[in-house]
């Protein structure tokens, strides 16, 4: 945000930028005080989860706060070949196949 700027004055409907930016919102889920917004089923396959939305800290101003669940590396890679041997429906492999997927810590 720019300085001065309030959260709700650069987004004015969270619910729909949320689900723009991660998926359907599933549910909501209080965590320290907050509710928030879950995101159950992300549009990125290499999240299982997330939870975001708007916190208020006396004092402060408003806080976009977001936590990500991640998937395993192994459950990224059966999907992604799942998702390949669905795309090419039975037809020969022409070339080698290789999935790299990595976490940043």
């Amino acid at each position: 945000m720019r300085r001065g700027e309030y959260l709700e004055e650069r987004v004015p409907d969270l619910e729909a930028t949320i689900e723009e930016y991660f998926g359907p919102i599933s549910g909501t889920e209080e965590v320290n005080g907050h509710d928030l917004y879950v995101v159950g089923e992300p549009t990125n396959p290499a999240f299982e989860r997330i939870v975001v939305g708007a916190a208020s800290y006396p004092g402060k101003k408003d806080q976009l706060v977001v936590h990500f669940e991640e998937r395993p590396a192994e459950e990224i890679i059966a999907r992604l070949d799942r998702a390949v041997s669905t795309f090419t429906a039975g037809l020969p492999q022409a070339d080698d196949l290789t999935a790299v997927v990595v976490r940043r810590l």
